[in-house]
């Protein structure tokens, strides 16, 4: 048996958060037979952490038995209190070397810098408003950051805009459906949430995201909040595509879970739908239907400019491919002088006027931001910065029975990416 990553998922190692406990790791690998078929059946892996990418010795290693799932597993390092990682691991660079039935050990890989590897250090205990206190300790994440997302807080039950608002004072966003994925997967019980993109559960297909909203809700829904503020720190390996940074694009497709989880360790995100249609209209993307952050339902067949043709009512067993794009926020969480900020939300230009999706996504591309999502929308539109009587987002902005109309404006359900209506760019 040979032992290898799949391309899209890098093994990664990221923190637990846990407070005032052991110093937990979490690695996530796939493993393949010398055919390169995923391997079902339980294997012995043997972990060293290392301070170089040769010679010297072992900073820790500790011994596992797995049981991949499709050839992916998931291991949480250091959670043995007989075997800890030390403090001291965290005080360099950290490369991981994995073997495997007592094999020869992969080659070492760099999974944490200085910078990185001190985030493990500043986890807190996750109980709403003190989330948001960790932020000066690192630069990265404002908050606590779980498996790659920055959940910088868990606010109060509300409806939309009061819930959008929770999140904007905090200098964040509502998770998107794919960080909120993530969450979920880690553990935390969430309840039924808002996401950035409405929380429309389609079908009742998106549990695994809303925790359980309904099909076509009311902007008034009393359902949780879940704030999410990522940094995406720049590596040389990142491209610029028509202003949009894609940190990866898969070589295969991957159900939502895999797909999620591969952005998410990379301290990104998948990349939206307006994000999709830069990527798509540079050459990226066009090997067939891609993800979006907001689970990428088609609408009426409307948002293939952005998705390449996922059905509508998508549902996360299927496999799609992907982009991961970085967030445009800066390393040190400010807002740049060249934008504004209006109730915490980091805005670089509205258009009022109008245009189309492409027109749109474009835009703020060009200036290094994104379309906002519509929680951002609707926070800006409360505030009276947004006045088109109609906007386009991130997400494409379906309406959803015209219940996000308290954000989005009068945008139709399932309409043209032809249509025209104005926007606003963010961070």
């Amino acid at each position: 048996m040979s032992f290898r990553f799949l391309a899209a998922v890098a093994a990664v190692i990221v923190p637990v958060c846990a407070s005032a406990g052991p110093n937990v790791l979490t690695h996530q690998g796939r493993l393949t037979d010398a055919s390169g078929v995923p391997v079902n059946g339980q294997a012995d892996l043997d972990i060293f952490l290392y301070r170089a990418d040769s010679g010297g010795s072992a900073l820790w290693t500790d011994e596992f038995l797995v049981e991949p799932q499709d050839g992916y597993y998931s291991i949480a390092l250091g959670q043995d209190g007989t075997n800890p990682i030390l403090d001291s691991v965290f005080s360099g660079d950290i490369y991981l070397s994995v073997s495997i039935d007592d094999g020869t050990q992969s080659p070492r890989q760099l999974l944490a810098s200085v910078p990185f590897a001190a985030r493990a250090a500043v986890a807190d205990s996750l109980s709403g408003a003190g989330l948001a206190q960790v932020s000066a300790a690192t630069g990265i994440c404002a908050g606590r950051e779980i498996n790659g997302v920055c959940l910088v807080d868990v606010g109060p039950a509300s409806g939309f805009i009061a819930g959008a608002q929770y999140c904007a004072a905090l200098g964040a966003d509502m998770c998107t459906d794919s960080q909120n994925t993530v969450l979920r997967r880690a553990g935390i019980d969430l309840g039924a949430t808002w996401t950035s993109s409405y929380a429309d559960n389609d079908g009742g297909a998106w549990t695994v995201a809303n925790g359980g909203t309904s099909d076509d809700h009311s902007a008034t829904s009393n359902y949780g909040v879940t704030c999410c503020s990522n940094a995406t720190p720049s590596r040389s390996s990142d491209e610029v595509i028509g202003g949009v940074r894609l940190v990866a694009e898969s070589t295969v497709p991957l159900n939502w879970s895999h797909a999620t989880t591969t952005c998410a360790l990379k301290q990104a995100d998948i990349c939206s739908t307006g994000q999709s249609y830069v990527l798509r209209a540079n050459g990226r993307l066009t090997s067939g239907a891609n993800w979006t952050s907001d689970h990428a339902d088609n609408d009426g067949s409307q948002a293939s400019i952005g998705n390449g043709g996922t059905s509508d009512n998508t549902s996360p067993g299927q496999t799609y491919r992907f982009g991961c794009c970085a967030t445009d926020q800066p390393l040190d969480l400010s807002c740049p002088s060249s934008a504004t900020e209006v109730g915490g939300i980091c805005m670089t230009s509205v258009n009022n006027g109008g245009g189309n999706f492409a027109t749109a996504a474009s835009s703020c591309a060009a200036e290094g931001a994104s379309l906002c999502s519509i929680a951002q929308t609707g926070v800006l539109r409360a505030a009276g910065v947004v006045t088109a009587s109609g906007s386009w987002t991130e997400s494409y902005s379906d309406n959803d029975s015209n219940h996000a109309s308290v954000a989005i404006g009068n945008v139709g359900d399932n309409h043209t990416n032809s249509s025209i209506y104005g926007w606003a760019c963010c961070y």
